[in-house]
C-alpha cells in the first residue's frame, strides 16, 4: 500500500468519525515510520476531532518541523493555537498558511476567528471577505463577515452583506433581526421576525447577546407563551426583568450547559472572548510543579489541554454537573477521571477516589458565577485541602454576592481574600475576563495558597 492510500484510507476514517482505528492504523505508521510528516499531520488531526488540543499541537508541530513548506499542517496548527486560548499565535500561524495557499477560503475562516478572540474586528472582517470572495454564498463566510462589520458598528454594510447569503440559514435570520433592533427599523424587525418562523428562544439568546435587552425580553415572553414549562427561559427573562432569587437554580444551570454544550467553546473562546485558558496559559509559573489537579465545574475541559501541555505526567480530575459537557471534556483525553455532581452538594468530594483526595492545585475557573454564599462556600473547601495546595478563582469583580441581569453572581475579590485569611495570596490581578454585550466584564483573577498543614 503506497503512503497516499495509506492516508486516504486514515482520512476516510476520520471524516467518519471513526478515531479509534484511525488512530490505531497512525500509531502503526508511525512506529514503522516515525519521521513521516503525513502521518504526524493526521495524528494531529485525529486529536483536533478529539479536542484533545494540547496533543495536537505537538503533533502539528512535528509534521511541520518535517515538512514546514505545508500551508494544512500550518492552518491546523492555528486552529489548535486558538482552542488553546493563544489566539495572537493562532494568527502567525494562520498568515502563514495563508502566505503559502491564499486561494483557499477556509484558511481566511480560521484567520478571522482568530481575529475575532484578538477583539480585531477590522482585520477579521478583511478576512471573512477574503473567504467570501472565494466561496461566494456561503453563509459561515457572510456571517462572519456580517457580524464584525456589526461590531464596528457598520451596520448598513452588515447588513448589505447578509444579503449575499444564497440560502440564508438560522445564523443568518437571527443577525438580520439583531440589526434591525439595534437600527429601530421596526419594519425590517418584523420581516425578521417572520422569517425566523417562531425560533423565539434563539432570537431572544441573540439579542441578549447583542445588548438588546428589551426586545430579548419580547421573544422570551412570547416563547413562554407557547412553552410555560420551559423553565431555563422562564430562569433568563427574570433575570433579564432583574427579578431573579438568590438562590442557585441547579436544574437551571444544569439544563443551560447541557443545551449550549455543542457550541459552548466556539462561543465562549469566540464571540464571548473568554480569557480563561489564555490567562492561564500565560501564569502557569504561578502554580507550583502539580502531580494531582481538581478542576471544579471544568465545563468542556478548556484547561486540561493548558495544563497537560505543560504538565504532561499530572493527573487532571474534573467535577461538573452537566453530562454533556463532561462527554466533551473526556474526547480531550486529558482527565484520569470525570465526575457528574453539583459543586453545592456538600458530599461532592466523596465521590472522587482514595488517590484523587490530596490535590497539589485547585482550579474554580468562571465557577462563582453561580455560587451564592461562595465565602461559605470557599472557606468549606479550602479547609479540606492540604498544605501548601494553590487555589485559581476567577471572578467576575463587582459587589459582592450581587446577582446580574444575565443570571451570574458578582463577587468582590477583596471580600473574597478577606474570608480566606490567613491563606496567603500568590497573584491578585484585575482585568477583562470575557465579554457581554459586546463590552469587556471586568474580573479579578486570584491565586491562594492553602497556609498551614
Amino acid at each position: 500500500m503506497t503512503a497516499t492510500t495509506k492516508a486516504t484510507e486514515i482520512l476516510q476514517l476520520i471524516q467518519q468519525d471513526r478515531l479509534s482505528p484511525a488512530s490505531a492504523r497512525l500509531k502503526l505508521w508511525l512506529k514503522k515510520e516515525p519521521d513521516n510528516a503525513d502521518a504526524w499531520h493526521l495524528m494531529g488531526v485525529v486529536h483536533l476531532h478529539r479536542e484533545a488540543f494540547a496533543d495536537a499541537r505537538e503533533a502539528l508541530a512535528r509534521a511541520h518541523r518535517l515538512q514546514p513548506g505545508n500551508p494544512y499542517i500550518l492552518n491546523n496548527q492555528a486552529v489548535a493555537l486558538l482552542r488553546l486560548g493563544r489566539p495572537n499565535e493562532s494568527v502567525d500561524a494562520a498568515r502563514k498558511a495563508l502566505a503559502l495557499a491564499d486561494a483557499d477560503p477556509g484558511f481566511w475562516a480560521n484567520l478571522g476567528y482568530a481575529q475575532q478572540a484578538s477583539r480585531d474586528f477590522a482585520a477579521m472582517a478583511e478576512a471573512f471577505e477574503q473567504a467570501s470572495r472565494r466561496a461566494p454564498g456561503d453563509t459561515e463566510f457572510t456571517l462572519g463577515w456580517a457580524t464584525a462589520l456589526r461590531q464596528q458598528g457598520d451596520y448598513a454594510a452588515a447588513r448589505t452583506t447578509l444579503d449575499k447569503a444564497e440560502h440564508p440559514d438560522l445564523g443568518i435570520r437571527l443577525e438580520h433581526l439583531v440589526l434591525a433592533v439595534l437600527t429601530g427599523d421596526s419594519k425590517a424587525e418584523q420581516q425578521a421576525d417572520r422569517a425566523l418562523g417562531g425560533h423565539d428562544l434563539d432570537a431572544a439568546d441573540a439579542l441578549a447577546d447583542a445588548g438588546c435587552t428589551g426586545a430579548a425580553l419580547t421573544r422570551y415572553r412570547r416563547h413562554l407563551e407557547r412553552h410555560p414549562d420551559d423553565a431555563t427561559a422562564r430562569y433568563l427573562a427574570q433575570a433579564l426583568e432583574g427579578r431573579i432569587a438568590e438562590t442557585n437554580n441547579i436544574d437551571y444551570v444544569e439544563h443551560l450547559y447541557d443545551e449550549a454544550a455543542p457550541r459552548f467553546e466556539e462561543r465562549l473562546l469566540g464571540h464571548l472572548d473568554y480569557r480563561g485558558p489564555r490567562w492561564l496559559a500565560e501564569h502557569l509559573n504561578h502554580l507550583g510543579e502539580p502531580d494531582l489537579i481538581w478542576d471544579l465545574g471544568c465545563g468542556t475541559g478548556l484547561a486540561g489541554p493548558v495544563l497537560k501541555a505543560e504538565w504532561p505526567n499530572a493527573t487532571l480530575v474534573g467535577v461538573d454537573l452537566s453530562d454533556a459537557m463532561l462527554a466533551l471534556a473526556q474526547k480531550k483525553r486529558c482527565y484520569a477521571a470525570l465526575h457528574h455532581a453539583s459543586l453545592n452538594d456538600g458530599h461532592f468530594l466523596d465521590r472522587l477516589a482514595p488517590e484523587h483526595q490530596q490535590p497539589d492545585l485547585v482550579l474554580l475557573m468562571d465557577v462563582l458565577i453561580y455560587l451564592p454564599n461562595a465565602t461559605d462556600w470557599l472557606r468549606s473547601l479550602v479547609d479540606k485541602l492540604p498544605g501548601g495546595c494553590r487555589v485559581v478563582i476567577t471572578l467576575e469583580q463587582g459587589r459582592h454576592e450581587q446577582i446580574q441581569p444575565q443570571a451570574r453572581i458578582q463577587h468582590d475579590g477583596d471580600a473574597i481574600r478577606e474570608a480566606l485569611l490567613p491563606n496567603p495570596c500568590v497573584l491578585d490581578e484585575a482585568g477583562m475576563i470575557r465579554l457581554e454585550k459586546g463590552r469587556a466584564v471586568e474580573g479579578r483573577w486570584l491565586i491562594l495558597e492553602k497556609g498551614g498543614c
